[in-house]
């Protein structure tokens, strides 16, 4: 049987990286997005007919649950799960608002540990899950007026770690992957940087393909790819 990979936000530019590896090599891909225009635009994009898609919006965590209860059992479950789905902003206290801290907070943090809870209740009780969390520069420093993003981040990689130490003995293993700012969508955003030398994404899912491929009797728990030009 081909080993299973599940992608969460594969309808971004990691995403689509992300797929055309997988798929390329014979892993049977099982991706979502955020709602039926996402995927069909997915769709027409990445043509890829085995691909199986499904909704999940990560601000409605009965979609979270949905989408891991129907793809994890006791006889069969996806073998690696990349979580890419992320959402940033540029805020300042002044035009933060609690609505907006709290949405950008399931979708950045709060979905990656319910992922993680619902995979250790449903997965194979001896199978080895290998979960990634896609981190960011910001999960290591904080940037000016984009305090939802950065505190996520920080947030990530913390329970990345905290996960790991209590979840390694269930075979569940989390790594978070983090970056500088890379050529997509959500990096056309950033401002007073030159996008020209942003990180291209198809070199960092090639890196997260290698790392989730690794036989060895390790895993990585956290790794920095930082940008070499400015």
């Amino acid at each position: 049987m081909n080993k299973q990979v599940l992608i969460f936000g594969a309808s971004g530019g990691l995403g689509y990286e992300l797929l055309k590896i997988f798929v390329s090599k014979n892993y049977k891909v099982i991706a979502t997005g955020s709602n039926k225009v996402s995927i069909n635009k997915s769709k027409k994009k990445f043509k890829f007919s085995t691909v199986d898609w499904n909704i999940c919006d990560f601000k409605k965590e009965f979609q979270v649950i949905k989408v891991i209860d129907k793809y994890f059992s006791k006889k069969n479950n996806p073998d690696i799960v990349i979580i890419c789905s992320a959402v940033s902003r540029y805020d300042g206290l002044r035009k933060l608002s609690y609505k907006d801290l709290v949405d950008d907070f399931k979708i950045n943090l709060f979905s990656n540990i319910i992922i993680n809870k619902q995979v250790q209740k449903k997965k194979i009780k001896n199978k080895k899950v290998l979960i990634i969390s896609i981190g960011s520069s910001s999960s290591y420093n904080g940037f000016q007026n984009t305090i939802s993003y950065c505190s996520s981040k920080h947030g990530l990689l913390g329970a990345v770690r905290s996960i790991n130490a209590e979840c390694n003995k269930d075979k569940i293993f989390n790594t978070c992957v983090s970056m500088g700012s890379m050529q997509t969508n959500m990096g056309k955003k950033v401002k007073n940087q030159n996008y020209k030398y942003f990180i291209k994404p198809e070199k960092i899912a090639k890196y997260i393909y290698e790392i989730s491929s690794s036989d060895a009797e390790a895993y990585v728990e956290d790794i920095f790819f930082k940008r070499s030009k400015f």
